[in-house]
């Protein structure tokens, strides 16, 4: 499955697999993939969690939605964040604790 991405040059098509996480700022989306690529798009996050849900993403954080399969560990120190194969850490709500361990069981 492949998703649209536009952004302010062109619209991209990328395999929602490609796609380790998303970061939200205000109505922006900043999509990381996973050959280094970032593609900023002009549209909220809850726009793209609807659209991604099932496909393994979880909104971790307000800001932050994260494809399962890029995750690499769960720290729970520090306030607790994943650890993304890319080596980026994701903050993790409390209110999203319970929901996030129950994706690994």
């Amino acid at each position: 499955h492949r998703i649209a991405l536009q952004s302010a040059k062109e619209t991209r098509f990328i395999e929602t697999g490609r796609i380790i996480r998303c970061e939200s700022s205000n109505n922006y989306t900043t999509f990381y993939i996973d050959n280094g690529e970032k593609i900023l798009t002009s549209r909220p996050i809850f726009e793209y969690e609807e659209i991604l849900a099932g496909y393994g993403f979880f909104r971790c954080h307000q800001s932050h939605l994260v494809n399962k399969k890029f995750i690499r560990s769960w720290v729970k120190e520090d306030g607790g964040y994943l650890l993304m194969e890319d080596n980026s850490q994701v903050p993790v709500s409390r209110n999203k604790k319970d929901a996030l361990k129950g994706l690994f069981e």
